[in-house]
């Protein structure tokens, strides 16, 4: 390879690299965090019951719209995807609790969050998990971390290999 070659195939990882973008993977990770949590309400008070296989899903969308919009390659933005996830599957689980509460009974909204401590929060989402709650929970975090860094080309991949090791 020539030193030529050598220069272009930096160059190509040096783009690769500027690329990500931190900061747009937590706001648009955040973002997708809470309207997932919100479409999962509202999917359970429809349907009358929590459904923690949903969690996949908010796990799956989380991934993806950090790997989307960060355009990460570093392992930062699977933990960020992983704490979104576990973030977005305690506050989906809450909010379908609750509505599916205000649904289920005509409990009035106001009347029912003015009882919500954060301890009643805390007993309520470790009194609601089971076996199958926690295997759909630990797909939800796995999937997000998964899906967050970007897919490389080989190509993509010597070269930012190479570009570590540059000097």
């Amino acid at each position: 390879m020539t030193p030529g070659q050598k220069e272009q195939k930096y160059r190509f990882a040096e783009q690769i690299v500027a690329e990500q973008s931190f900061r747009r993977a937590v706001g648009y990770g955040l973002a997708t965090t809470l309207a997932a949590a919100g479409v999962w309400a509202i999917i359970a008070a429809a349907a009358g019951m929590t459904a923690g296989f949903m969690a996949v899903g908010l796990g799956a969308a989380v991934g993806y719209a950090i790997q989307f919009f960060g355009r990460g390659i570093e392992v930062k933005y699977a933990v960020l995807a992983f704490a979104l996830a576990i973030g977005g599957t305690v506050l989906g689980n809450i909010l379908a609790a609750l509505l599916v509460e205000i649904t289920k009974y005509g409990t009035p909204a106001l009347e029912l969050l003015s009882g919500v401590t954060v301890g009643s929060l805390i007993s309520f989402v470790v009194a609601d998990m089971d076996l199958i709650g926690l295997a759909f929970w630990i797909m939800a975090v796995s999937a997000a971390a998964y899906l967050a860094n970007r897919r490389l080309t080989h190509a993509e991949e010597l070269a930012v290999f190479a570009l570590r090791f540059k000097n």
